[in-house]
């Protein structure tokens, strides 16, 4: 994985970690695993409902972007904060959302563009 590619993926668990913090979510675990051809980043919420994040997993669940990809991820974090997300999940391929008893588990993948 490329020195880029090592930094976008940095930049999307900052904010990730930024907006659940800043919402008042304490008890996050994050798993980061970089795979053949693409990094999957989990994200443990205990005692959490889609609801309660719900915005959150609708702003990062967008279409890629090839020109955000190229010249816009260095602004997240400087975006006005709720643009931040939509930005930030066209770096991210695919969010899958899963919601048990105990936890919710929001997976997401970005495959390696180089």
């Amino acid at each position: 994985m490329s020195f880029q590619e090592t930094r976008k993926i940095s930049k999307i668990v900052s904010e990730l970690t930024s907006y659940l913090l800043k919402r008042g979510f304490f008890h996050v675990r994050f798993l980061i695993e970089k795979r053949k051809d693409e990094t999957m980043i989990e994200i443990t919420l205990p005692s959490v409902k889609i609801a309660d994040v719900r915005e959150m997993i609708e702003k990062i669940d967008q279409q890629s972007s090839p020109e955000i990809e190229t010249y816009g991820w260095e602004v997240v974090g400087e975006a006005a904060e709720k643009d931040q997300l939509t930005v930030l999940g066209m770096l991210i391929d695919s969010v899958d959302v899963e919601e048990t008893s105990e936890n919710l588990v929001l997976t997401c993948r970005r495959k390696h563009k180089d």
